[in-house]
Protein backbone atom coordinates (compact mmCIF):
# COMPACT_ATOMS: atom_id res chain seq x y z
CA UNK A 1 0.00 0.00 0.00
CA UNK A 2 1.21 3.48 -0.81
CA UNK A 3 2.40 5.57 2.13
CA UNK A 4 0.69 8.87 1.32
CA UNK A 5 2.37 10.79 4.14
CA UNK A 6 5.90 10.39 2.79
CA UNK A 7 4.97 10.96 -0.86
CA UNK A 8 2.50 13.79 -0.38
CA UNK A 9 4.26 16.40 -2.54
CA UNK A 10 4.80 14.07 -5.49
CA UNK A 11 1.22 12.82 -5.31
CA UNK A 12 -0.12 16.38 -5.39
CA UNK A 13 2.02 17.18 -8.45
CA UNK A 14 0.87 13.99 -10.16
CA UNK A 15 -2.76 14.81 -9.46
CA UNK A 16 -2.38 18.32 -10.90
CA UNK A 17 -0.64 16.96 -14.00
CA UNK A 18 -3.34 14.34 -14.51
CA UNK A 19 -6.09 16.97 -14.29
CA UNK A 20 -4.29 19.10 -16.88
CA UNK A 21 -3.90 16.10 -19.19
CA UNK A 22 -7.58 15.23 -18.89
CA UNK A 23 -8.57 18.83 -19.56
CA UNK A 24 -6.28 19.05 -22.59
CA UNK A 25 -7.49 15.77 -24.10
CA UNK A 26 -11.12 16.67 -23.54
CA UNK A 27 -10.61 19.87 -25.52
CA UNK A 28 -8.55 18.44 -28.36
CA UNK A 29 -10.28 15.14 -29.17
CA UNK A 30 -13.81 13.81 -29.52
CA UNK A 31 -12.77 10.19 -28.93
CA UNK A 32 -14.04 9.56 -25.42
CA UNK A 33 -12.81 5.97 -25.34
CA UNK A 34 -9.29 7.09 -26.25
CA UNK A 35 -9.30 9.64 -23.43
CA UNK A 36 -10.48 7.01 -20.94
CA UNK A 37 -7.74 4.57 -22.01
CA UNK A 38 -5.07 7.26 -21.65
CA UNK A 39 -6.34 8.22 -18.20
CA UNK A 40 -6.43 4.60 -16.99
CA UNK A 41 -2.92 3.93 -18.34
CA UNK A 42 -1.61 7.07 -16.66
CA UNK A 43 -3.02 6.13 -13.26
CA UNK A 44 -1.84 2.51 -13.53
CA UNK A 45 1.72 3.64 -14.25
CA UNK A 46 1.54 6.23 -11.47
CA UNK A 47 0.27 3.64 -8.99
CA UNK A 48 3.05 1.17 -9.84
CA UNK A 49 5.68 3.90 -9.49
CA UNK A 50 4.45 5.27 -6.18
CA UNK A 51 3.79 1.85 -4.70
CA UNK A 52 7.35 0.74 -5.47
CA UNK A 53 8.84 3.96 -4.12
CA UNK A 54 6.71 3.79 -0.98
CA UNK A 55 7.94 0.25 -0.25
CA UNK A 56 11.55 1.35 -0.58
CA UNK A 57 11.01 4.27 1.78
CA UNK A 58 9.22 2.10 4.32
CA UNK A 59 11.99 -0.50 4.21
CA UNK A 60 14.49 2.26 4.87
CA UNK A 61 12.54 3.42 7.94
CA UNK A 62 12.59 0.16 9.88
CA UNK A 63 13.18 0.65 13.58
CA UNK A 64 16.92 0.46 14.34
CA UNK A 65 16.43 -2.14 17.06
CA UNK A 66 14.55 -4.35 14.62
CA UNK A 67 17.34 -3.79 12.12
CA UNK A 68 19.97 -4.94 14.61
CA UNK A 69 17.96 -8.01 15.49
CA UNK A 70 17.46 -8.95 11.83
CA UNK A 71 20.88 -8.24 10.38
CA UNK A 72 23.29 -8.61 13.31
CA UNK A 73 21.82 -11.48 15.31
CA UNK A 74 24.21 -14.06 13.81
CA UNK A 75 27.30 -11.96 14.48
CA UNK A 76 29.04 -12.14 17.86
CA UNK A 77 31.39 -9.17 17.42
CA UNK A 78 32.52 -6.51 14.95
CA UNK A 79 35.51 -6.90 12.67
CA UNK A 80 37.32 -3.66 13.55
CA UNK A 81 40.91 -2.67 12.95
CA UNK A 82 41.84 -0.79 16.12
CA UNK A 83 39.41 -2.26 18.64
CA UNK A 84 39.91 -6.03 19.09
CA UNK A 85 36.38 -6.86 20.23
CA UNK A 86 33.09 -5.01 20.30
CA UNK A 87 30.24 -7.34 21.15
CA UNK A 88 26.87 -6.97 19.50
CA UNK A 89 24.46 -5.52 22.11
CA UNK A 90 21.78 -7.99 23.13
CA UNK A 91 19.67 -5.54 25.15
CA UNK A 92 19.21 -2.84 22.55
CA UNK A 93 20.84 0.53 22.00
CA UNK A 94 20.27 2.05 25.40
CA UNK A 95 23.47 4.13 25.39
CA UNK A 96 22.79 5.74 22.02
CA UNK A 97 19.50 7.05 23.34
CA UNK A 98 21.42 9.13 25.89
CA UNK A 99 23.03 11.23 23.15
CA UNK A 100 20.73 13.11 20.72
CA UNK A 101 23.67 13.98 18.42
CA UNK A 102 24.43 10.29 17.89
CA UNK A 103 20.77 9.59 17.18
CA UNK A 104 20.73 12.29 14.49
CA UNK A 105 23.85 10.89 12.82
CA UNK A 106 22.28 7.43 12.70
CA UNK A 107 19.06 8.79 11.23
CA UNK A 108 20.88 10.92 8.67
CA UNK A 109 23.01 8.02 7.40
CA UNK A 110 20.21 5.46 7.39
CA UNK A 111 20.07 5.56 3.59
CA UNK A 112 23.52 3.89 3.41
CA UNK A 113 22.19 0.56 4.62
CA UNK A 114 20.44 0.14 1.26
CA UNK A 115 23.92 -0.49 -0.17
CA UNK A 116 25.86 -2.00 2.77
CA UNK A 117 23.86 -3.38 5.70
CA UNK A 118 26.86 -4.57 7.68
CA UNK A 119 28.69 -1.27 7.43
CA UNK A 120 25.71 0.68 8.71
CA UNK A 121 25.09 -1.89 11.43
CA UNK A 122 28.72 -1.66 12.53
CA UNK A 123 28.38 2.13 12.75
CA UNK A 124 25.37 1.83 15.07
CA UNK A 125 27.10 -0.65 17.35
CA UNK A 126 30.32 1.39 17.53
CA UNK A 127 28.44 4.61 18.33
CA UNK A 128 26.59 2.76 21.08
CA UNK A 129 29.88 1.40 22.46
CA UNK A 130 31.54 4.82 22.29
CA UNK A 131 28.74 6.39 24.33
CA UNK A 132 28.90 3.51 26.82
CA UNK A 133 32.64 3.94 27.42
CA UNK A 134 32.20 7.72 27.71
CA UNK A 135 29.44 7.40 30.30
CA UNK A 136 31.20 4.67 32.28
CA UNK A 137 34.42 6.68 32.53
CA UNK A 138 32.56 9.70 33.87
CA UNK A 139 30.57 7.49 36.22
CA UNK A 140 33.85 5.98 37.52
CA UNK A 141 32.84 2.49 36.42
CA UNK A 142 35.78 2.36 33.99
CA UNK A 143 39.35 3.29 34.86
CA UNK A 144 40.16 6.45 32.82
CA UNK A 145 43.82 5.59 32.14
CA UNK A 146 42.79 2.27 30.59
CA UNK A 147 39.60 3.15 28.79
CA UNK A 148 40.55 6.52 27.30
CA UNK A 149 42.55 4.51 24.76
CA UNK A 150 39.49 2.38 24.04
CA UNK A 151 37.37 5.48 23.54
CA UNK A 152 39.89 7.01 21.13
CA UNK A 153 40.23 3.75 19.17
CA UNK A 154 36.47 3.46 18.77
CA UNK A 155 36.23 7.02 17.44
CA UNK A 156 38.95 6.23 14.88
CA UNK A 157 37.00 3.21 13.69
CA UNK A 158 33.82 5.27 13.43
CA UNK A 159 35.55 7.91 11.31
CA UNK A 160 36.94 5.19 9.04
CA UNK A 161 33.49 3.64 8.79
CA UNK A 162 31.79 6.89 7.77
CA UNK A 163 34.58 7.78 5.33
CA UNK A 164 34.33 4.36 3.67
CA UNK A 165 30.66 5.01 2.84
CA UNK A 166 31.84 7.13 -0.09
CA UNK A 167 32.94 3.91 -1.82
CA UNK A 168 29.71 1.93 -1.41
CA UNK A 169 27.03 4.55 -2.12
CA UNK A 170 26.44 5.47 -5.80
CA UNK A 171 26.55 9.27 -6.16
CA UNK A 172 23.60 9.64 -8.52
CA UNK A 173 21.06 6.93 -7.69
CA UNK A 174 19.63 8.51 -4.52
CA UNK A 175 20.00 12.02 -5.85
CA UNK A 176 17.87 11.32 -8.91
CA UNK A 177 15.37 9.00 -7.21
CA UNK A 178 14.82 10.63 -3.81
CA UNK A 179 16.41 14.06 -4.17
CA UNK A 180 19.15 13.17 -1.65
CA UNK A 181 22.79 14.10 -2.25
CA UNK A 182 24.51 11.12 -0.57
CA UNK A 183 28.07 12.47 -0.65
CA UNK A 184 26.96 15.74 0.92
CA UNK A 185 25.12 13.82 3.66
CA UNK A 186 28.17 11.67 4.39
CA UNK A 187 30.46 14.70 4.51
CA UNK A 188 28.10 16.63 6.80
CA UNK A 189 27.80 13.75 9.23
CA UNK A 190 31.53 13.06 9.23
CA UNK A 191 32.09 16.67 10.31
CA UNK A 192 29.25 16.41 12.82
CA UNK A 193 30.82 13.31 14.34
CA UNK A 194 34.28 14.89 14.52
CA UNK A 195 32.87 17.87 16.42
CA UNK A 196 30.95 15.53 18.72
CA UNK A 197 33.85 13.22 19.53
CA UNK A 198 36.16 16.23 20.03
CA UNK A 199 33.72 17.71 22.53
CA UNK A 200 33.47 14.38 24.35
CA UNK A 201 37.26 14.00 24.39
CA UNK A 202 37.65 17.46 25.85
CA UNK A 203 35.15 16.65 28.60
CA UNK A 204 37.01 13.42 29.38
CA UNK A 205 40.31 15.33 29.33
CA UNK A 206 39.03 17.88 31.84
CA UNK A 207 37.54 15.17 34.04
CA UNK A 208 40.80 13.22 34.13
CA UNK A 209 42.96 16.27 34.71
CA UNK A 210 40.77 18.12 37.22
CA UNK A 211 38.68 15.37 38.75
CA UNK A 212 41.19 12.54 38.87
CA UNK A 213 44.49 14.44 38.79
CA UNK A 214 45.69 12.48 35.74
CA UNK A 215 48.09 14.70 33.80
CA UNK A 216 49.09 12.40 30.94
CA UNK A 217 46.25 11.78 28.49
CA UNK A 218 47.19 9.05 25.98
CA UNK A 219 46.52 9.74 22.31
CA UNK A 220 44.46 12.87 22.88
CA UNK A 221 44.50 15.50 20.13
CA UNK A 222 41.16 17.28 19.85
CA UNK A 223 42.39 19.60 17.06
CA UNK A 224 43.53 16.81 14.74
CA UNK A 225 40.26 16.54 12.77
CA UNK A 226 38.87 20.05 13.08
CA UNK A 227 40.56 21.42 9.97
Amino acid sequence: MINFSVLRDELVITLVVSVLIIFYLSKTTDHTLFVIIIIIAFYVIAYIYFNDKSKKLQNNNINDKEYLKKHLENRQSLDTQNVPLIKIPKKGLKFIEENPDIVEIIKDLKFTRIFDKHRYGDLIVMLNQMQKVYMYILAERYEPKTYIDTFNDITKNIMENISSMYFVVPPDELKHTYGVNPYKKIKENFKRFVLLKTKMQQILHNYMRLGRNIQIIPDFNPEAYQK
